[in-house]
């Protein structure tokens, strides 16, 4: 390979992975996928009470009932010998279980009353259809995904570090590579929309190409969610820690403010799902 063949090599790497500017077909918008979840989430601001509030409620009663209640692990020196709190790994497996159940019905709802405006009844409201399990599917994938690094986090830190060098590095690169799959998958996430809506995936090779040279666009508007959400959880979190006793009221009015917040960022991360998939699908085709 010739020296300018390399430039160019390196050139079109460095592009697909830092510009803004697309030479793919499907040219997305940086605003929109920016400001469409939180546009999508206070043009229905009246279905975010509607539905949060119960949902919320329901999460608490899961929290309370499991002995797992977020102040937990916040305030151990208060609450770890209390009836409030247990290190019962079989109720703490059980509330994230259920909590993630609950999460995952609460965003079906939402995305096809707040998002598809679909009138539900009340019967219809408590049920789930068969097309729905392919939601389910997809976001219980995302939601592995994008604990891996959690995972490769942890095999670091357990492992014994080998005097060959290069042993080393490779078992370093072949885990680091795990902090990368949720990057790439955000690239995805407008195959949830579909399932959500029960029409038939895209293929991935149809969504890789739509989403090439759009890589920086996916990450900032994805990345601008999660820095919210790590501001506002701080603060409640800093909110939190100033409480000198705590009641039971105490408790469940904290859990259920945190779920509210859950609940929210549920909703941002749907509704970017939604965006994701305007922009891929219905936005505007470079000629």
């Amino acid at each position: 390979m010739s020296k300018q063949e390399n430039k160019s090599s390196s050139f079109d790497f460095q592009k697909a992975l830092f510009s803004l500017s697309s030479d793919s077909a499907t040219n997305i918008s940086l605003w929109s996928l920016l400001s469409l979840p939180f546009k999508f989430f206070f043009r229905n601001w009246q279905s975010f009470f509607l539905l949060s509030i119960p949902f919320a409620a329901a999460l608490t009663a899961s929290s309370v009932l499991f002995e797992h209640s977020v102040l937990c692990a916040m305030k151990q020196e208060t609450l770890i010998t209390s009836s409030f709190c247990s290190d019962n790994l079989v109720y703490f497996y059980s509330d994230l279980i259920v909590r993630f159940l609950i999460l995952m019905f609460f965003v079906i709802k939402w995305y096809k009353i707040a998002l598809l405006k679909i009138k539900t009844t009340l019967k219809s409201f408590f049920t789930l259809s068969k097309y729905d399990t392919k939601a389910i599917a997809l976001m219980t994938l995302f939601m592995l995904i994008n604990i891996l690094p959690l995972f490769a986090l942890i095999l670091l830190i357990i492992r014994e570090p080998n005097p060959n060098w290069l042993l080393e590095l490779g078992y370093f690169t072949s885990v680091a590579w795990l902090f990368l799959v949720p990057l790439v998958a955000l690239r995805f996430y407008s195959l949830l929309a579909f399932a959500l809506e029960q029409k038939k995936l895209p293929t991935l090779k149809e969504v890789w190409n739509k989403t090439s040279g759009n890589n920086l666009k996916i990450l900032l508007s994805a990345g601008t969610i999660v820095f919210i959400a790590l501001f506002v959880f701080m603060q409640y979190y800093a909110t939190m820690m100033q409480l000198t006793s705590i009641t039971t009221f105490d408790l469940i009015i904290a859990e259920f403010e945190y779920n509210i917040l859950i609940t929210m960022f549920a909703i941002l991360y749907v509704n970017f799902c939604y965006a994701q998939k305007l922009e891929l699908f219905k936005g505007e085709t470079n000629e």
